[in-house]
């Protein structure tokens, strides 16, 4: 993540160099690496056009699943700068495509991630219902198809969706299956995040010690990444955890800390939670 994060400029050039050479599967392919990326380290504008190329590139191949998958990866940085009917024109699309996928592993796993993919789209629009709905079909499809880690990562929204609505009861039993689920099949970075949000839920449950212990560890993880939209998110909870725990000058500490990595980092969206 360091690497890709230090030579970022080069990687979202070859992006556009690809496709002016007429590589255009290189094209969008090059743009999956930088999904993950971008995950860590939202340069907006960057991941903008390189996932504009994509979605170009893809529809000049004509590969369906690649036409899926730009889109969804397009949507998001979009509505994370508040353009949410350019997003969710662009989920739509992906929708549609994706119905005329076949019923293989992949198809089948690429489909439940686009419905993912709107659920998540309808939270940000705080359509939490429409969202859970979504997650839930999402779900389902990998049950059906035997994706433990989709399972996981849907039970995790559907943690987060719990905590929003203000049910932290929910959100505790969700996200403790969810975090369960993450170490038990090694998925260190999901083990991180899906503790992050237990803690938060544990938090919103009034069990604060129980919540430091995971919400520590979150920190730990994304420091060892070098992820600045995790470590803020993170820091920021451990300010909210402080004064839950009386401790209001470690705190302002932990506030203080957040504002340094953003100021560092030219700014992070503050939407960027999913």
């Amino acid at each position: 993540m360091r690497w890709l994060e230090e030579h970022r400029l080069a990687l979202y050039g070859c992006v556009r160099l690809a496709f002016e050479a007429g590589r255009y599967e290189d094209a969008w392919g090059l743009c999956e690496p930088l999904w993950t990326h971008y995950l860590d380290h939202p340069h907006l504008g960057e991941v903008l056009a390189a996932f504009r190329t994509g979605v170009e590139a893809a529809d000049r191949t004509e590969l369906l699943p690649a036409m899926v998958r730009m889109r969804c990866q397009l949507a998001r940085p979009l509505w994370e700068l508040g353009r949410y009917e350019e997003a969710a024109r662009h989920v739509g699309r992906a929708l549609h495509a994706a119905r005329a996928l076949g019923e293989s592993f992949e198809e089948r796993r690429l489909r439940a991630s686009t419905v993912e993919f709107q659920g998540l789209l309808k939270a940000e629009r705080g359509d939490l219902p429409g969202a859970v709905a979504d997650f839930t079909a999402s779900r389902k499809i990998h049950e059906q198809i035997g994706n433990a880690y989709g399972v996981l990562l849907l039970t995790h929204q559907e943690g987060k969706v719990a905590l929003r609505r203000g049910d932290s009861e929910e959100a505790v039993r969700l996200l403790e299956a969810a975090h369960a689920a993450a170490v038990e099949q090694g998925r260190e970075r999901m083990a991180a995040r899906t503790g992050f949000e237990l803690g938060r839920a544990l938090r919103a449950a009034g069990r604060f010690q129980e919540a430091a212990v995971l919400v520590r560890a979150a920190l730990e993880s994304a420091r060892q990444r070098g992820s600045a939209t995790e470590e803020t998110r993170v820091l920021r909870e451990s300010a909210e955890l402080a004064e839950a725990l009386g401790e209001a000058g470690r705190a302002e500490e932990y506030r203080a800390e957040a504002d340094r990595v953003v100021a560092l980092w030219g700014g992070l969206p503050a939407s960027h939670s999913s």
